[in-house]
């Protein structure tokens, strides 16, 4: 008595059998789906959120009225926390601070006093 091996192969599942052994060709999406499942489950990346940053950033929405003296302490204190604390950058509400905060270093405050009588020449 001989035993046929192909067409052994063909019955499970043709060439797809040969290759990957015992797997069936209708079988493999659903393996490839699973693994895919895996992989993204397995490859996200943990958050941490700290509820200073919420705090910093609510507190960098109010900047526009702070002084350059207070800006630059806020600037300093937030670089501190997150020199201790360097997984604060993955923050999503951290790039949002540091942009309030260039935003209000950068700022330029002229005062007139309108209040002088006399005449005012300007030469540039």
């Amino acid at each position: 008595m001989t035993h046929n091996t192909t067409s052994s192969y063909k019955k499970v599942g043709g060439v797809f059998s040969k290759a990957f052994g015992f797997v069936a060709p209708r079988t493999l999406p659903l393996i490839f789906f699973i693994l895919s499942i895996f992989l993204a489950v397995a490859c996200e990346k943990e958050l941490t959120y700290y509820p200073e940053i919420v705090a910093y950033h609510a507190e960098s929405k109010t900047l526009d009225v702070a002084t350059s003296d207070s800006i630059g302490k806020f600037n300093v204190k937030v670089k501190t926390f997150v020199a201790q604390h360097p997984a604060a950058t993955q923050d999503p509400l951290y790039p949002e601070i540091q942009k309030n905060i260039k935003a209000n270093l950068l700022r330029l405050s002229i005062t007139i006093d309108d209040e002088w009588d006399g005449e005012t020449t300007i030469e540039f």
